[in-house]
């Protein structure tokens, strides 16, 4: 089977499992989250465990912790910037550290990175048509599309012209399949797909800017971010799990990034607070 038969069918199972966690509710969509979460925190173990620096399994409980404000009190500005300032002195750690001190940063960094970054998605499903102009349910998830659509859209965009007319490489020692072609496509596609989602939502024009402007580059950091970290130990995926995309961390690295950006958004258009 081609590589591209064998990534649509794992996207499309992906993206149903995605969309029957949002039907669930925002708890059952944090506790989906938090179940990808837990499984790409695990990749990073296991890409790391013959180093002498990266997160340690005990890290679990970490990510556990952080779901939890996601499934019982959504979101809080000031456990927000605890978290993050958390996360930043963790990877300062990480980088500058020696032994133990090191392994706890890099857990700590790690956990932030893929338990609370990630979970954003779930203060973007819970907000779900707040604020939007057309009328739609309240529970419809305009917010949650925002984000997701544009980035699928990207990602499926920048592979397909890549495979098909790239010829100059990106960034060839982090990620050698990208192209410039494809991911000036794929930042074209994300675009377009914010502004469409935005016209048949009705989220306000600032916000639909912001995300038409920003999200294909990035989504693109997140992908780079993550292959750097794939490339500190010689891997091509993160993982196994799912056929023809590699792990869990592989399928939701421009999402980590992607998820805050569009909260901000949501943010800025004065509809968190």
């Amino acid at each position: 089977m081609s590589e591209l038969g064998r990534r649509v069918p794992t996207a499309v199972v992906y993206g149903a499992v995605l969309f029957v966690g949002v039907l669930g509710g925002p708890s059952a969509f944090a506790a989906l989250l938090a179940v990808i979460s837990a499984l790409a925190y695990a990749e990073l173990v296991v890409l790391y465990r013959d180093r002498a620096v990266g997160p340690a399994g005990a890290g679990l409980i970490l990510v556990a912790t952080l779901a939890a404000p996601r499934l019982f009190v959504g979101r809080d500005i000031t456990v927000d910037l605890v978290v993050l300032g958390l996360g930043g002195v963790g990877a300062g750690v990480a980088l500058w550290g020696r032994g133990a001190s090191a392994r706890l940063g890099s857990t700590i960094a790690a956990s932030v990175y893929v338990g609370w970054l990630f979970g954003y998605l779930a203060d973007l499903g819970r907000a779900g048509s707040f604020h939007t102009f057309h009328g739609l349910p309240p529970t419809f998830p305009s917010w949650l599309l925002l984000a997701l659509l544009p980035t699928w859209a990207a990602d499926i965009t920048s592979y397909a012209v890549g495979s098909a007319f790239g010829r100059h490489k990106l960034a060839p020692r982090l990620s050698p399949g990208k192209t410039w072609e494809g991911t000036l496509a794929g930042i074209g596609a994300a675009a377009l797909a914010a502004l469409g989602v935005g016209a048949f939502a009705g989220i306000p024009r600032p916000a639909v800017a912001l995300v038409a402007f920003a999200l294909g580059a990035v989504a693109l950091g997140g992908d780079l971010f993550e292959s750097s970290l794939k490339r500190r130990v010689g891997a091509k995926d993160s993982g196994t799990l799912l056929p023809g995309h590699g792990g869990a961390l592989d399928r939701i690295d421009s999402l980590i990034f992607v998820a805050p950006l569009v909260t901000i958004a949501l943010f800025l258009a004065g509809t968190l607070g």
